[in-house]
């Protein structure tokens, strides 16, 4: 629809992500904690859109639009039915496509935007003109590793991971340790020095995402650079823990594969991740071994 025009609302830590996407007209930025969450539900009030798409239908975009008074499209979350899968382990959510056709679901069924669908090209990143290689090197193969998640049972053990590394090392990769703030810790712990690449904490969006891009692949866990990934076209190795595809986030029309422990009666435990494992044994991730990871890195890589 090129005559429309876009706005988007984002929190001010992601909007990396968008800035430099030319479909959108302007940005609008609130704060991660929400302390301008009222200037900003008055500047979405005030400019009289004919229509929101709210995607995250919660109590926070509730107040962002709660002096909006015109239509709004609303996602609808399927919370019951990630309760069942959760609580009973009764799955209704075997057949859900992923969370970006499930968004164009929800502005398909308006009838002002019937027969909308998302393109063929997945997810995106738009870097500003001029961007240039960070990780170049003949001869040299660069491996992401992404070891950091919101929730614990949905990081892979860090020890893990070293063992890992230690292998890519030994047959010649480069690993490459990346991250937010928040991931500088475990990824300072894997850093070997003259041995990988720690660019943790130290890069906006836009830089982390060409980090990535220069790699060869990269494997992470159920997180946001697993996505950031897919955008820049970077296969990825993707380490479910507590969580499942059913949910609906996994790569999205990108090379990848999702590396999990099938038929495990307490998975998934939580829809969004836990604390602790709850059975205490954490079998979701124990058993993932990290040979089992590198022979999954490498028939991807091979694929």
């Amino acid at each position: 629809m090129p005559e429309t025009e876009i706005d988007f609302l984002t929190k001010n830590n992601y909007s990396d992500v968008y800035k430099f996407n030319n479909r959108i007209n302007n940005l609008i930025e609130v704060n991660g904690d929400f302390s301008n969450s009222a200037e900003t539900a008055e500047k979405v009030a005030q400019h009289k859109y004919d229509l929101v798409i709210d995607l995250q239908n919660n109590r926070r975009s509730a107040r962002l639009l709660a002096g909006y008074k015109g239509e709004v499209i609303r996602y609808k979350k399927e919370n019951f039915k990630k309760f069942l899968l959760v609580q009973t382990k009764i799955n209704l959510l075997s057949a859900a496509p992923q969370i970006p056709v499930r968004y164009a679901g929800a502005i398909a069924a308006n009838p002002k935007f019937a027969g909308f669908k998302p393109d063929d090209e997945g997810c995106e990143i738009m870097a500003p003109a001029g961007t240039s290689e960070i990780l170049s090197s003949p001869g040299k193969r660069f491996i992401a590793i992404a070891p950091g998640s919101q929730h614990f049972t949905k990081r892979w053990p860090a020890e893990y991971f070293g063992l890992l590394i230690e292998q890519l090392i030994l047959r010649g990769d480069v690993p490459v340790l990346v991250g937010g703030e928040s991931d500088r810790e475990i990824c300072d712990l894997l850093h070997r020095e003259g041995k990988t690449l720690n660019f943790a904490g130290r890069n906006d969006l836009i830089r982390l995402a060409r980090v990535i891009k220069d790699c060869s692949a990269i494997i992470c866990n159920d997180s946001g650079l697993m996505h950031l990934a897919g955008a820049v076209g970077t296969p990825a190795a993707a380490i479910f823990g507590s969580t499942v595809k059913e949910f609906g986030f996994f790569p999205y029309k990108c090379k990848s594969t999702v590396i999990e422990l099938p038929g495990l009666s307490c998975r998934p435990c939580s829809h969004i991740g836990r604390s602790s494992c709850p059975k205490e044994h954490f079998k979701c991730m124990n058993e993932l071994t990290p040979m089992l990871v590198l022979h999954k890195l490498d028939k991807l890589m091979a694929a």
